[in-house]
């Protein structure tokens, strides 16, 4: 939300204390989550490199598909920053295929959005 807000850094604040405190009690998809969400954070302050070392650090859990297609988009966001708008692109379709057959329209929305801005970003 706080992202959304455009309250750069105060959203990579609350996210970092929120690691601490998740640590050693919360689940792993809820900790895949907070890494996502930072990783997208440190993208939107520019900061590609520490965006794309905190999402690999991830560890998604592969049972979690709206976790999993939420991190793909997130490296794409990731490549097309690194102007790999090919790779890019193949995650965003990666991430929607994820989600087609599960009924999570909120999140299938998302990602065509998503999808879109990118497509619109880059001419293609």
């Amino acid at each position: 939300m706080l992202r959304e807000l455009g309250r750069l850094d105060l959203s990579r604040a609350v996210l970092e204390d929120a690691f601490v405190v998740a640590r050693g009690s919360a689940e792993r998809i809820t900790f895949a989550q907070l890494r996502i969400e930072l990783a997208r954070t440190l993208l939107a302050l520019g900061d590609v490199q520490s965006a794309r070392r905190c999402l690999e650090e991830s560890e998604i859990p592969s049972t979690d598909v709206s976790t999993a297609a939420a991190a793909k988009a997130t490296q794409a966001q990731i490549f097309a920053a690194e102007r790999s708008p090919e790779q890019a692109d193949a995650l965003f379709r990666e991430a929607i295929t994820l989600l087609e057959p599960t009924g999570l329209a909120l999140d299938l929305a998302q990602r065509r959005i998503e999808r879109a801005a990118f497509l619109a970003a880059s001419d293609r």
